[in-house]
């Protein structure tokens, strides 16, 4: 199964060096990262290859923060920075 913005080789080679170490998840910190979360959103202008953007996160993280995000874009609240609002990842990270 392929996402959407997920088909780009290098991307794709980024995201499995970025998650080979098994890193926590930036959000709830108990399951492992297996994806990658974008703090800026790619909608709101961050570049979808910048692994300064990005964080690990687990499945049900990520998809948790991403219908939160749409859900406040459909209701027109400001964008940027939205994802920031929806929470901080929890381990030693600031930002």
């Amino acid at each position: 199964m392929n996402q959407k913005g997920t088909g780009d080789y290098s991307y794709r080679r980024l995201r499995a060096a970025f998650l080979a170490g098994n890193p926590p998840c930036a959000w709830c910190g108990r399951a492992p990262g297996t994806t990658v979360d974008h703090l800026v959103p790619i909608d709101a202008g961050a570049a979808r290859n910048d692994v300064t953007n990005w964080v690990a996160a687990c499945k049900s993280c990520n998809s948790r923060r991403g219908a939160l995000y749409l859900a406040a874009k459909r209701k027109g609240l400001p964008e940027t920075p939205a994802r920031a609002r929806i929470g901080k990842p929890c381990i030693g990270w600031s930002r």
